[in-house]
Parts: C-alpha cells; structure tokens; sequence
C-alpha cells in the first residue's frame, strides 16, 4: 500500500498538484509507520527525499530541509550511492535561504558523495527492487550540479 501512495504522490507532483501530492504523501507516510523492512525503510528515505523536491517547489524551505534530513540519515547508511541527490537539494535550499555557508558545506557533500560512490546500473538481477521512489530518486539525479551562484 504505501508504494501506492507513493507513486501517486509523484504522479500528482509532477502535475503541479501538490495539495494532493502531500496527502497521498501523508498517506504513505502513515502506512510506513511500524514496518521494519529494509525496502520499506529505503522507500520511505526516498519518499522524503521527493517531498523535500516538492516542499522547494512551493517555498516551504523548513519543511524542505526536514524531510531531506530524514532522508539523508538513511541514505547516507543504506544507500550512499544516491544520497549526493539529497545534499544537492540541501544546497538549493540553503542557498534560496541566504545561508550560504551551510549551502556551500552540502554541496561538499554532494560532490564527495559523488566522488567516493561510483553510480552503478544494476545488474540484470538486480532490476526486480527498483521501485518508484528510486525512480524518482534516479530521474532527478539528471539535473546539473549545484554552483554557488
């Protein structure tokens, strides 16, 4: 259930429908609740990690900066080789704050993130765990790298 609500809050996101992105969110986040799964707790950093994306989107910084936090303390242990995606988004919302010491100190991170993980494509066997939320995760790894502007 909470994959639903999770590919339907990417589904409404992308359409600019945030309102209804962040209940289906809610959602999601409710039903993680109590599930002990290490896909379910990867899952669940992801889902963060894209409503940070979407909390950027409409302004609400602090609430950004949350759910990439969350998202980071279990990426950084589980899934290092994404979690640079994360500290790139820390770095735009630091910097569209005017903190620009802390926006510098994660994009540091992001690029030794980057520099000590070498993204791999999964193997053959490996395709069946790609969930939505990595998809999401992998389709916003294309945007270029933070510059301090």
């Amino acid at each position: 259930m909470q994959i639903a609500y999770s590919t339907m809050e990417i589904y409404y996101a992308d359409r600019g429908d945030f309102p209804t992105a962040f209940v289906y969110a809610d959602s999601a986040l409710l039903a993680f609740q109590g599930d002990t799964a290490a896909a379910a707790i990867i899952e669940k950093a992801f889902l963060h990690h894209n409503m940070g994306m979407e909390c950027f989107k409409i302004g609400d910084y602090d609430q950004s900066i949350h759910h990439y936090t969350e998202a980071a303390a279990v990426l950084e242990l589980r899934k290092p080789q994404v979690v640079s995606v994360v500290f790139d988004g820390m770095a735009e919302v630091y910097y569209k704050l005017g903190q620009y010491d802390k926006s510098v100190e994660y994009d540091k991170k992001r690029s030794l993130s980057r520099k000590n993980m070498e993204l791999k494509l999964p193997s053959p066997a490996d395709t069946s765990t790609i969930s939505p939320g990595s998809l999401a995760m992998a389709a916003s790894m294309k945007r270029k790298p933070f510059k301090q502007r």
